[in-house]
């Protein structure tokens, strides 16, 4: 099935949805519900219920600066783990590259035959075909013509049906 028909079929299904949501919400406008089913001891308003809930809120156990430095180191020390100390920040890991230029290098070259994915770049078409399969992409030809389908109406139609 080509993504033309996909998304035909998705939109299609998003104005039903939508249309049975402003359903839903005709159905909550003219019924707010019954009041004195509320789990708050106010139950003759909402906003007194609001009220009731947010006075619960606020005397919740809220994590001071200490507990949160305390976090943020634990995250910190999970982050660095086991590192030597000559690698445990980003400016040792910069300094350690920088004396071992001939490890980069190697790297270099093994990166040579990867897909970027932050600049074009021009590649066989056996390469694009084995990138593709790689990341389960579909060519062109197996998407079918997405530029010129009217998802729009396809969506209000279902919407308006």
């Amino acid at each position: 099935m080509s993504l033309h028909t996909e998304l035909d079929s998705v939109f299609a299904r998003i104005g039903l949805d939508n249309k049975a949501l402003n359903a839903a919400l005709q159905e909550m406008a003219t019924n707010t519900g019954d009041l004195s089913q509320l789990s708050t001891t106010a139950k003759d308003s909402l906003v007194a219920a609001l009220n009731e809930m947010y006075a619960t809120l606020t005397g919740l156990d809220i994590p001071n600066a200490a507990d949160i430095a305390t976090l943020v180191n634990a995250g910190i020390d999970g982050l660095v783990g086991n590192a030597p100390g000559t690698l445990d920040t980003l400016g040792k890991i910069a300094t350690e590259v920088a004396k071992n230029s001939s490890l980069i290098e190697a790297l270099e070259a093994a990166l040579v035959g990867a897909v970027r994915h932050d600049q074009a770049q021009t590649l066989a078409d056996t390469a694009k075909e084995t990138a593709r399969t790689n990341i389960g992409a579909q060519d062109a030809a197996q998407i079918g013509d997405v530029a010129s389908a009217n998802y729009v109406g396809t969506y209000n139609t279902a919407k308006n049906g």
